[in-house]
């Protein structure tokens, strides 16, 4: 095999693997809650009285009060999720069973009914990373936070997912 002949196969496997490693260091950037449980606190009042601090994973959301609350992964998507409408990638879950009562006696969805999608997103703002929760109760998965569904939203602390 001569050198352009060798050159002529190498290129693109070295090509396929230069993009298989951005994609996948793409995906994990967009996949905040992963298979492991990660602990995060609250970053806004209203977190702090509803849900606490949480520990998150693909499977399962603890509360500060310690109730549980079981997901399963839908998928992920990039749409409206931002709060200003940007286009941002957001994973989509559905909830096994509504949590109940959390911090205070509060609710995810207060008085408009049981929780039945989580779309969880994160995003830069002021130099500090921000995990972001989209509670909706309809009864198809949400597409942008500006579906009818939603019934709350809570921001917590994140470390740089780079």
């Amino acid at each position: 095999m001569t050198l352009s002949n060798a050159l002529r196969f190498a290129i693109p496997t070295v090509f396929c693997a230069v993009m298989a490693l951005v994609q996948t260091t793409a995906t994990a950037q967009t996949s905040p809650i992963n298979d492991l449980p990660s602990a995060f606190n609250p970053e806004s009042n209203t977190s702090m009285a509803i849900t606490g601090p949480i520990i998150a994973s693909q499977s399962l959301l603890i509360f500060g009060n310690g109730t549980q609350m079981k997901l399963r992964l839908l998928g992920e998507t990039t749409g409206a999720w931002g709060v200003s409408g940007q286009s941002l990638p957001a994973q989509i879950f559905s909830i096994g069973s509504n949590p109940g009562e959390l911090m205070n006696g509060n609710t995810l969805c207060g008085p408009e009914g049981a929780p039945t999608y989580l779309v969880v997103f994160q995003f830069k703002s002021y130099g500090m990373w921000s995990l972001n929760l989209g509670v909706f109760n309809g009864s198809q998965p949400p597409v942008s936070m500006n579906d009818d569904g939603l019934c709350g939203t809570y921001g917590f602390i994140m470390d740089d997912p780079s």
